[in-house]
């Protein structure tokens, strides 16, 4: 990689934080649902047991996966039962998505693409928006990438990678059920 080029990697990876973290304290929603997880959360660590499934969905007899308050509980252990936690988790996993975005574009297109597609992602309102949310759902972005990574791969011919290609896929319905969606893919 060029030093240009990881220069203005390293500027929209500081511009996606930027935007992700600017008043974050007066900017992020507080749903119903997050309260919810949180709430969820912190019954977990006041029973002393690791969840083995999450909270239901709005189809009580589906739940949905429990990685996501794995990944919480150590956090609000750590810094306490304050909701921006989850936020906080939600920019850095947003400003992670940017990155794994300009290193699997520059993988499947060019460099050029990728630094496009980061400057897009990272100024993104929806993006951003999602950002700071804070829900379970954050990590599919993460996910996402994966599983297109691995997915161009088997279309062209590297099959040794199908494996992973489904274990991102699955992976996917332990924070979301939308990427049923992707089935027919």
């Amino acid at each position: 990689m060029k030093r240009s080029e990881k220069f203005t990697l390293f500027l929209i990876v500081l511009a996606a934080f930027f935007l992700r973290a600017y008043k974050i304290g007066d900017n992020f929603v507080f749903s119903g649902e997050f309260g919810t997880e949180f709430l969820y959360v912190r019954d977990a660590l006041f029973s002393n047991k690791l969840p083995l499934v999450g909270l239901a969905t709005s189809h009580t007899w589906i739940s949905y996966g429990p990685l996501y308050y794995w990944i919480m509980m150590p956090l609000v252990k750590i810094f306490g039962y304050e909701p921006l936690v989850g936020v906080w988790l939600g920019v850095v996993v947003g400003t992670l998505a940017v990155i794994l975005n300009f290193y699997i574009i520059k993988k499947i297109v060019n460099s050029k693409v990728a630094l496009i597609s980061s400057a897009l992602v990272a100024a993104s309102p929806l993006w951003i928006w999602f950002s700071r949310m804070a829900r379970l759902y954050i990590f599919n972005w993460l996910i996402w990438y994966a599983f297109i990574f691995f997915l161009w791969q088997l279309w062209h011919g590297k099959t040794k990678n199908i494996f992973l290609l489904g274990f991102f896929f699955g992976l996917f319905f332990n924070f979301y059920f939308s990427p049923f969606l992707m089935v027919p893919v």
